[in-house]
């Protein structure tokens, strides 16, 4: 009798406990660690009787059901979460896009400019050969010709 009362009172102790300690912005959420020795000494106390049995049992589903229910409330906690974070993200990979677009038209714009700068330089070289060469009369030579300067 008396480790029957003390059973009943420290169970019931450990569960305003329990309640109190997992309640958080209005939802309880469920505390396994401290289900589970209960539940084990209840085990204990019921093997011989069904009706026992099926309570224990009942107790253990409900126990899961708030393990369950407490993963329910972390995933959707982690789902707004990333709800709130997505439209940023996905803001700056479209400024990032736009960026890699702009560069990539000012690449453009500077391999043409340095193209046409390029073509230009030569033709005056050519230009500035032939003058030289024709001013004192003399045919440039095949190697004078092949002369390339880079910028």
């Amino acid at each position: 009798l008396s480790l029957s009362l003390s059973l009943s009172l420290s169970l019931s102790l450990s569960l305003s406990l329990s309640a109190s300690q997992t309640q958080q912005r209005g939802r309880i959420l469920p505390r396994p660690r401290d289900a589970m020795p209960i539940q084990q000494e209840k085990e204990k106390e019921r093997r011989g009787n069904p009706i026992a049995q099926i309570r224990g049992r009942l107790e253990s589903l409900k126990v899961a059901r708030e393990n369950v229910i407490g993963e329910i409330y972390q995933l959707e906690s982690e789902k707004e979460a990333v709800q709130r974070t997505l439209p940023i993200i996905l803001q700056k990979l479209q400024e990032k896009t736009e960026q890699v677009q702009s560069k990539l038209y000012e690449r453009s714009v500077y391999d043409r400019a340095i193209h046409e700068i390029e073509e230009s330089y030569h033709d005056v070289l050519e230009k500035s050969r032939e003058l030289a060469f024709g001013a004192i009369g003399v045919e440039p030579e095949p190697e004078d010709q092949d002369i390339d300067v880079d910028l």
